[in-house]
């Protein structure tokens, strides 16, 4: 019978040598990943940003294991950012973007991070909270090209 810590080696090392293009095994190890870490609550810092991360969720996982979420997302952000910008973060969820583009507009730039679903916004202002960030706005609100309203509905 195989130990438990040695098959989670095993696969931990079979993952990381997979070609990028086989999404299918790197998506059940992910899975794999998820259902071990199902109750799993951590606090970390990742670029001298700190999270409390929900590691049966995907977003948490993320940058609970890679050290980002979105990675092309990541580098995009950092090429097109700059001090003193004030950016807007649609979606913000717990913040793997909002922290980042805090950092890089700096003291003389202003962050709106919009987040309307209330347990994420909970857990982006447990994250802010975490942190010492003074150019970040959180906003309750869904943005959309329709101007009305109301409730907002998420497909």
């Amino acid at each position: 019978m195989i130990e438990l810590h040695k098959l989670r080696r095993d696969l931990r090392r079979f993952y990381l040598n997979l070609p990028g293009e086989v999404d299918y095994l790197q998506r059940m190890y992910s899975n794999y990943k998820r259902f071990r870490d199902r109750n799993r609550v951590v606090t970390r810092t990742v670029d001298g940003v700190r999270y409390e991360l929900h590691l049966n969720q995907f977003i948490d996982s993320q940058i609970f294991y890679y050290g980002c979420f979105e990675e092309d997302t990541t580098k995009a952000i950092a090429d097109i950012v700059r001090p003193g910008m004030t950016v807007l973060d649609i979606g913000a969820n717990i913040g793997a973007h909002t922290f980042t583009l805090s950092k890089l507009v700096g003291d003389d730039g202003a962050v709106i991070a919009f987040e309307p679903m209330r347990w994420a916004q909970e857990r982006l202002h447990k994250n802010l909270g975490l942190n010492s960030f003074s150019n970040i706005t959180i906003e309750k609100l869904a943005l959309s090209d329709v101007n009305k309203s109301g409730a907002a509905s998420f497909r």
